[in-house]
């Protein structure tokens, strides 16, 4: 890799960003999701599943306490106790991609690689980089979108959401990389 990256990837995420430059591209920048910001993009499912799982158990405990059946018991705790196993999860599982994802710039284009159980690779032009939408968190990190990608780049439906570089620590970094990109060409 090239001087200029901005983070020291795992073993395995390395290799696959050496194998995924030509032999005449240059590594401009280089980085990876911050984990606490990617964790983030769970928050509305998370809170969504947590409120449904309120609303059931005031249901089944409502009905316990009137019905007063010992089975009803039990069926509240296959139905609410499996909830939790299932958030924790989730948020493991969404750790773990944010570790295994890199975002890169290159001389010549801008690209997303997934590494792990489900691999991805996406390679956006310069072309496709014009309209680039900025979220900045007070603490300099964001988002830099690109919402000129259709909804079938995604990596093959890998990657939830919007298309772009997701939890950043330096989001102005990244932008004023990618507008340059999408500025000059790739040239």
């Amino acid at each position: 890799m090239d001087e200029h990256t901005e983070v020291t990837l795992p073993a395995d995420l390395a290799e696959a960003v050496r194998a995924e430059l030509a032999p005449d591209e240059k590594l401009l920048w280089c980085a990876q999701p911050r984990p606490d910001l990617y964790l983030r993009r769970l928050l509305p499912l998370a809170l969504f599943l947590a409120l449904g799982m309120a609303v059931s158990a005031v249901v089944f405990l409502v009905l316990i306490w009137h019905i007063r059946e010992p089975m009803l018991t039990i069926a509240f705790l296959a139905a609410e106790l499996p909830g939790v196993p299932l958030l924790v999860l989730m948020a493991v599982l969404v750790r773990r991609r944010g570790r295994a994802t890199a975002y890169l710039v290159t001389d010549r284009r801008a690209a997303v690689l997934i590494e792990g159980l489900r691999r991805g690779r996406a390679s956006f032009s310069p072309a496709e980089l014009g309209e680039l939408r900025v979220k900045r968190r007070p603490d300099g990190s964001g988002d830099v979108l690109f919402p000129g990608v259709t909804a079938s780049r995604k990596l093959g439906g890998i990657l939830p959401g919007a298309v772009g570089f997701c939890a950043l620590d330096d989001v102005d970094a990244a932008e004023r990389l990618l507008r340059d990109l999408a500025r000059n060409g790739g040239r």
